[in-house]
């Protein structure tokens, strides 16, 4: 019981459901088991493989730990997802074999993402091979349901205004309506199509690397890796992005390297624009290096020795050889 606490105490939540099934059929019924378990799945966003441990540990009045979230909490979030979530629309290829899963309302916005489902999995298998995890998508056309649904999957609100959809272990979750009403993207457009794509490309890299991604990548190879994984559906991204920056440097500084791996949120516009030029320089039209960067970090928990042990530089290197195109660099 001790090891599975601290793993999941510690955030290692694969480590603990990986360890919990290893235990005897007995030991998996005892109720705090159930509830650090269902704990564990619930960061998974496995709110369906959660709900049945969390139910025994209530039944037998186990209420969880003290500044933990309670299995009454758990539970409430659950039926909360299931009272919002959208009806299964498509499994991908379907079967046994069941790679996708889309829960969505037939709309004109989403039938030209459900028709992108083949190539977003042909994307997925290139870069990750065969045994890539599988996904879920939950479509939305409600902006309030969506944020009600959100807030139940992750235990949180959306954090900024233009945060239309995330992608996270096992699941993305897209909003056809942005928070002013409006369509959040043209229905049918490439760029459409292609945003979904970097939200699972943002799935695919965190089960790639399991326990603790959003804490150890750098923002900008998060955000680079996502756009590099869409990349085929972003046919004009690396051009545009390019004129952009150019512009944009003629008018503002360039953020620091420690601000494009803390704080690129803050400047979205820049950010995104020259994370996506730094990861496709540093990726050399190689693709493999997503996954071998991604295997090499989780092994040593280091990105920067990942990057220098997989494109013979570091970060920082990157970050100079892109932005010095448009900033004068300096002791950046």
């Amino acid at each position: 019981m001790d090891r599975l606490t601290r793993s999941c105490s510690k955030g290692r939540y694969f480590a603990t459901v990986k360890y919990f099934h290893s235990l005897d059929p007995s030991d998996r019924r005892d109720p705090e088991i159930c509830y650090v378990t269902g704990f564990a799945l619930m960061r998974l966003h496995k709110p369906d493989s959660a709900r049945g441990l969390l139910l025994r540990a209530l039944d037998f009045g186990f209420e969880g730990y003290r500044g933990w979230e309670s299995t009454g909490d758990l539970l409430s979030r659950i039926s909360q997802m299931e009272k919002f979530q959208p009806p299964l629309l498509g499994e991908f290829p379907g079967g046994p074999n069941t790679k996708v899963q889309v829960y969505a309302r037939e709309t004109d916005w989403i039938r030209p993402v459900m028709k992108s489902m083949p190539a977003f999995m042909t994307r997925a298998k290139e870069l990750f091979g065969a045994e890539y995890p599988a996904t879920r998508f939950y479509f939305f056309q409600s902006r309030d349901t969506f944020e009600t649904f959100y807030e139940a999957m992750f235990g949180r609100r959306t954090r900024e205004w233009w945060h239309d959809g995330t992608g996270n272990f096992n699941v993305v979750v897209y909003c056809e309506i942005d928070r002013f009403g409006k369509a959040s993207r043209p229905a049918g457009a490439e760029p459409t199509i292609a945003d979904v794509m970097h939200e699972y490309g943002h799935s695919l890299c965190a089960m790639r690397f399991g326990d603790g991604y959003l804490k150890a990548v750098p923002n900008w190879l998060n955000e680079g890796f996502a756009d590099a994984i869409a990349y085929p559906f972003y046919k004009d991204r690396i051009p545009r992005s390019k004129a952009d920056l150019a512009e944009f440097s003629a008018k503002s500084p360039a953020p620091s390297y420690r601000q494009m791996c803390k704080e690129l949120y803050k400047d979205p516009d820049v950010g995104y624009r020259l994370a996506r030029l730094m990861v496709d320089a540093l990726l050399e039209q190689k693709p493999d290096r997503i996954r071998r960067i991604l295997d090499d970090a989780r092994t040593t928990g280091s990105f920067e020795g990942a990057l220098k042990r997989v494109t013979g530089f570091d970060g920082r290197y990157w970050y100079r050889h892109v932005a010095g195109q448009f900033w004068p660099m300096k002791n950046r």
